[in-house]
């Protein structure tokens, strides 16, 4: 089960997914896949278990701790010539579970095998026009200020058992 992000957060704005009534259930499964690991790969097996164990801890939804709160919420900081900012990990984890989400729909699995819808009256478009690159970059610039946030650790805060791993942006080049 998520705990972040759920289907419904994928009705409106620009990550809006198309569903159906029998489709949402097949979404919040892929969301509840795709949310733990996105977060472990973010800040590391251990610091993740913390990070959740505060969350579930907390009655209000909320975390007890300002280490977790200051990079589960937006932040923006002067950092190096330049701006560090996230948007929040909401906003990271729908990016990303969309980049995936969308990057699966163009093939589909059947009984006889791997298969690519073909519409009479429509073309397929390519990654790079359906604009899923975009997608990911956008949720990779939040994944990667939290984690200079958490390297840089302004407030001192213990974030010791950090491990997280780095994604790099797409490109055609």
């Amino acid at each position: 089960m998520s705990n972040f992000v759920q289907a419904s957060d994928f009705e409106s704005g620009t990550t809006k997914i198309p569903t159906t009534r029998y489709s949402v259930s097949e979404l919040q499964a892929f969301i509840d896949e795709q949310e733990p690991t996105i977060l472990r790969h973010l800040l590391g097996c251990d610091l993740y278990a913390d990070f959740l164990a505060d969350y579930l801890a907390a009655p209000t939804d909320e975390f007890s701790e300002d280490r977790f709160k200051d990079i589960y919420n937006p932040f923006c900081i002067d950092y190096s010539c330049g701006i560090l900012e996230s948007k929040g990990i909401v906003y990271l984890l729908k990016h990303l579970i969309l980049y995936e989400y969308e990057a699966l729909q163009e093939v589909t699995r059947r009984v006889n095998g791997f298969v690519k819808e073909k519409n009479d009256n429509s073309e397929s478009s390519s990654s790079m026009q359906a604009g899923i690159f975009d997608l990911y970059n956008k949720g990779v610039l939040s994944y990667g200020a939290i984690q200079t946030y958490i390297k840089l650790n302004p407030k001192s805060y213990d974030y010791t058992k950090f491990n997280g791993t780095e994604k790099q942006y797409l490109t055609w080049f």
